[in-house]
């Protein structure tokens, strides 16, 4: 098991894309820090909306999660589960006596790992670019929702942001995964990935209007059911303490991920791969 996920790792970070993009994340949050410095300069430091050194973290993932971050997650899924199609990778370790269930196993590890090494690495250069280039907070230090809270939540807020963050990107690699087990094309799965997570947030407005008359319950699946909709208000609200929309998050996420991972297990174990 540990050289197929060692194998795993190795074909992935062959290519030169994927180091493109964690190279690509401290230019990005150069460039991040520079948008909220030119937001300060017009806001009061007393402003729930200044954002000061400790807050780029949270405000960065904010900015970047429903469409930058998704994006970055597509082709991770797309190749780990569907170039070997094309290139016939999956039969040769077939021919070399590994199980199905494990190879398919490992790639879900290699594709979980490699989400929160990209997560960590942004946090990380997010935080030093604040650090560096945006002022500290002065006097009472400035919460992630409120102006009097005191420094140490926005640390708090900020890990449970990360973690729900890197739930949601979870679920969204599971629903990928299983899509590219059905697609076996690379652009096939990016495309339908891409309308999956633009979609929602194009027609939210239309979305939330059809739930509104619903009860609570109802409502909160079809404000929750899309994944982009989820982080984009979804997080929001589970951080500020309506435990309601958490307990409802998590458990779409939890169905997101048994549903899709199995069904695309079953279908990498069954499929006959050798014609």
């Amino acid at each position: 098991m540990t050289s197929l996920i060692y194998s795993e790792f190795e074909r992935l970070w062959q290519r030169k894309w994927v180091w493109i993009i964690f190279l690509a994340i401290p230019v990005v949050s150069y460039f991040t820090a520079s948008y909220f410095l030119w937001l300060n300069s017009m806001t009061s430091p007393e402003s729930m909306n200044y954002t000061p050194s400790s807050k780029l973290m949270f405000s960065g993932l904010s900015l970047y999660l429903p469409i930058i971050c998704n994006f970055a997650v597509l082709p991770f899924v797309t190749t780990i589960f569907t170039e070997e199609f094309r290139r016939g990778q999956l039969r040769l370790l077939f021919l070399r006596q590994y199980s199905r269930g494990r190879i398919f196993i490992s790639k879900m590890i290699v594709l979980c790992t490699t989400v929160l090494l990209l997560l960590i690495v942004f946090g990380m250069c997010m935080g030093i670019t604040g650090l560096v280039r945006l002022p500290a907070a002065v006097g009472i230090t400035q919460g992630v929702y409120n102006p009097s809270i005191a420094t140490d939540t926005i640390f708090q807020d900020t890990l449970k942001q990360y973690l729900l963050a890197y739930a949601t990107l979870l679920g969204l690699c599971s629903l990928t995964s299983f899509i590219a087990m059905y697609c076996k094309d690379v652009t096939y799965a990016i495309g339908i990935g891409f309308g999956y997570i633009i979609i929602p947030l194009i027609f939210e407005r239309l979305i939330y209007d059809f739930g509104a008359g619903m009860p609570p319950l109802l409502n909160g699946i079809i404000a929750l059911v899309f994944i982009p909709l989820m982080q984009r208000y979804g997080i929001h609200h589970a951080l500020v303490g309506n435990n309601f929309v958490l307990v409802l998050l998590l458990i779409i996420l939890l169905v997101h991920i048994v549903a899709c991972v199995w069904l695309a297990y079953r279908r990498f174990v069954y499929e006959d791969y050798m014609h």
